[in-house]
């Protein structure tokens, strides 16, 4: 009998304990401006917070069903079912915690959001006993995040405009020395009245070259007729800038493949980039240009052995501009504005390899 009253004893305290402590947890998450509440498997709540209650009138009368069909609209519990069904198969007694985002409507009309982060609770033969949910109104916070995704777009569309306009003018530019400002310096030079000496002609040949030089830079010739052929002049300008200073090569199989102008300058500006950036900062003494061109994929490498540089891939905008690669943040800005992918692997003292990716999305041009 003893055994008896002590085992009753015991349970009685056990009781007591959880009692108490279900009275601290009910004591503490009363106060909270979040939403918490518990519930069943079957949906039947076993708690909730007074600002569950201020949020969704009468919840003691109600199971998650019923809330569901009087909060959420009609055309939204399809898609939160699913999601639902999609996510309890993942869920794992080593893995308890998911979040998901539930559109609700108000009683005054109002369409908000809650964001939910969801616990599940096992009991001892895993099976699913108990979910505990924290909530808050993130409708505002989405708003914003709208709002800046709509800037992010209009500064992106901004970009590409002006790079395009840049693009134009250089070309404009570029015939207009070549057709006109070449001419001028010729006919100068051969209306002399003297036969130009040696040292004249050596200075009317340097302002050639020149103006040749930057009419390429401002837009290469060849470009005109592909990507492969603009890449092929630019492997061919390198050699003869930098003679047996840089081994180059182009190592991309011939194609005459014609895509969107806008899509050809980007992708060519992105390389001779990397290129020079190879040649002017890195040292390298080594190039190399590869890859394809084809009507479904075009994918470029340029590859140095230049002393490289610190760099995680993701790293962006000030941390970019922090550390002076305006090279790189000027490669991002190029491959964004065609949605293409760029990629950086670099190590200090190992070289440099850059690799743009693009999947054309419309008709060959």
């Amino acid at each position: 009998m003893d055994e008896i009253d002590e085992l009753e004893a015991m349970l009685a305290r056990m009781v007591e304990k959880i009692r108490l402590r279900d009275q601290r947890y009910e004591a503490v998450v009363a106060t909270q401006s979040e939403l918490i509440l518990r519930m069943k498997p079957d949906g039947t709540f076993t708690f909730f917070n007074p600002a569950v209650s201020d949020y969704f009138s009468g919840l003691e009368h109600k199971n998650l069903t019923m809330v569901a069909d009087e909060y959420i609209q009609p055309s939204d519990r399809e898609e939160i079912q699913s999601l639902i069904n999609n996510i309890l198969p993942t869920i794992t007694k080593e893995n308890p915690f998911r979040s998901l985002d539930v559109p609700v409507l108000r009683e005054d009309g109002e369409e908000r959001c809650i964001q939910w982060n969801v616990t599940v609770i096992f009991d001892q033969e895993d099976e699913i006993q108990e979910f505990q949910a924290v909530g808050r109104d993130i409708t505002e916070l989405k708003a914003i995040h709208a709002q800046l995704d709509d800037a992010n777009q209009q500064l992106h569309q901004l970009s590409h405009t002006l790079l395009n306009e840049r693009e134009k003018d250089r070309a404009g530019l570029a015939r207009e020395l070549h057709d006109e400002i070449l001419n001028y310096i010729s006919e100068l030079f051969m209306s002399a009245d003297n036969l130009p000496s040696d040292s004249s002609q050596e200075i009317y040949q340097k302002i050639v070259d020149k103006i040749r030089g930057t009419i390429y830079e401002l837009r290469p010739p060849m470009l005109n007729y592909g990507l492969y052929f603009g890449l092929e002049d630019l492997v061919d300008g390198i050699t003869e800038r930098f003679g047996s200073e840089v081994e180059i090569k182009l190592d991309v199989p011939s194609s005459d493949i014609r895509f969107d102008p806008d899509v050809e300058i980007q992708l060519f500006r992105i390389i001779q980039e990397a290129c020079g950036n190879a040649l002017l900062h890195a040292d390298a003494s080594i190039l190399t240009i590869k890859g394809e061109i084809n009507p479904e994929h075009v994918l470029i490498s340029v590859e140095d052995n230049g002393s490289g540089f610190e760099y995680v891939n993701g790293n962006e905008g000030e941390t970019l501009l922090s550390n002076k690669h305006f090279g790189l943040v000027g490669m991002r800005e190029r491959a964004g504005l065609i949605d293409a992918i760029l990629l950086i692997n670099t190590r200090l003292g190992e070289g440099t390899t850059i690799v743009v990716e693009w999947l054309p999305s419309e008709e060959l041009v």
